[in-house]
């Protein structure tokens, strides 16, 4: 084995870029599906916060001092939750849109996100 046979580039030696790409397509694709679970998780865990508030109110009054208190605090957490849930489920679907644009499949009729640059965020 020689220095130079090292060095040089042959298709057997680039056998592992080929595998590269197929990896990365499946870590972006259990990101955006993890990114999808997430949103649904926090959304679902903004209606449970919204029962107990419910809940709460029904037991302490609505007009009561520590129902005043418990408000302050338990609707800013789940406007928080709801807040999150849609932003991840924005990031979900325009990642999918830019996923599915790469691996060659038409997305919805509804995602009509080209580049984040036409949409002059950027």
């Amino acid at each position: 084995m020689t220095a130079e046979s090292l060095v040089e580039d042959t298709p057997e030696k680039r056998v592992w870029l080929k595998h590269l790409y197929f990896i990365t397509r499946i870590l972006v694709i259990i990101a955006i599906i993890g990114m999808i679970i997430t949103s649904i998780v926090v959304i679902i865990t903004g209606f449970a916060e919204l029962v107990r508030i419910i809940t709460f109110l029904l037991e302490e009054g609505i007009f009561s001092e520590p129902a005043g208190r418990f408000l302050s605090v338990a609707v800013t957490e789940m406007i928080d939750l709801y807040l999150i849930g849609l932003v991840l489920i924005i990031f979900a679907s325009a990642s999918t849109s830019s996923l599915s644009t790469v691996l060659s499949i038409s997305p919805s009729g509804w995602i009509s996100l080209h580049s984040m640059s036409s949409r002059g965020v950027f």
